[in-house]
């Protein structure tokens, strides 16, 4: 038996998700004009700890009906229209804790601050520098090495 390619999964995945709006949609049964909205939901901060929240768990019809975990995101559908998935943008710094790369979600690499360059000292300041620490005498009265 041949492992599954990761496409195969993805493909799984979608014709799952597929038949699950599917019957959704039948089951409410929804007319002209009407729509359904399902959060995900928000991290909850942990009282009294600063900005530290519990985990994070989507709704569990978000989840069943999208198959993820994303804070803030809300699921709408319309008859006419079909299934729409709003998900907020992620910030520099949420990009900085997650450690995903810009490119994969979305943002521009203007969107983030640029990188500041280290300042270098030159080397003959270095050399003064160090030379004036090695000449003065420690609390021993001994020369520093």
């Amino acid at each position: 038996m041949s492992p599954l390619t990761a496409a195969h999964e993805e493909s799984m995945v979608v014709d799952q998700l597929e038949r699950r709006r599917r019957a959704a949609a039948e089951a409410w049964s929804l007319e002209s004009g009407q729509a359904v909205v399902i959060g995900a939901g928000t991290p909850l901060p942990v009282p009294g700890r600063g900005d530290r929240t519990y985990p994070f768990y989507a709704h569990s019809e978000y989840l069943y009906l999208t198959d993820r975990e994303r804070p803030g995101a809300v699921l709408a559908f319309d008859p006419a229209d079909g299934w729409f998935d709003f998900v907020p943008h992620p910030t520099a710094e949420q990009l900085l804790w997650s450690g995903a790369p810009a490119a994969e979600l979305g943002i521009s690499a203007g969107d983030r601050e640029p990188r500041r360059a280290r300042p270098r000292g030159r080397v003959r300041r270095r050399s003064r520098i160090r030379r004036a620490l090695c000449t003065e005498p420690d609390t021993a009265g001994q020369r520093r090495a």
